[in-house]
């Protein structure tokens, strides 16, 4: 179960507004709120798409879904790592620390 003060204190220390992903996984049918967790448990494994320094989670387009129809069992994410797309920092220009590659890489991480 994910742990919404643990989630808040990632965003706090990272200094960003959101972390946004999207998920996505084989059904042709939208999935009631309560399947999601047992969808979760259910995966043989997941695959997580980034993008590189200049881009968002939109670069890979329908490649997501191609990978999780040929694996049924798998779940991908595409995020959108610090400042990029929807994923935001708190201030307007943060310092290279926050923002450079590894910074990006432990977030992703956590």
């Amino acid at each position: 179960m994910v742990d919404v003060a643990e989630a808040h204190i990632l965003l706090d220390e990272a200094m960003l507004w959101d972390f946004f992903w999207q998920v996505t996984w084989p059904e042709d049918f939208e999935t009631p709120d309560e399947l999601l967790l047992t969808n979760f448990k259910q995966a043989q494994g997941y695959v997580v798409f980034v993008h590189g320094w200049s881009g968002n989670h939109g670069i890979w387009e329908d490649l997501p879904g191609m990978v999780v129809t040929g694996n049924r069992r798998l779940i991908a994410f595409a995020v959108d790592h610090n400042g990029f797309g929807h994923t935001t920092f708190t201030k307007h220009t943060p310092e290279l620390e926050e923002c450079n590659p590894p910074a990006a890489m432990q977030v992703l991480q956590r």
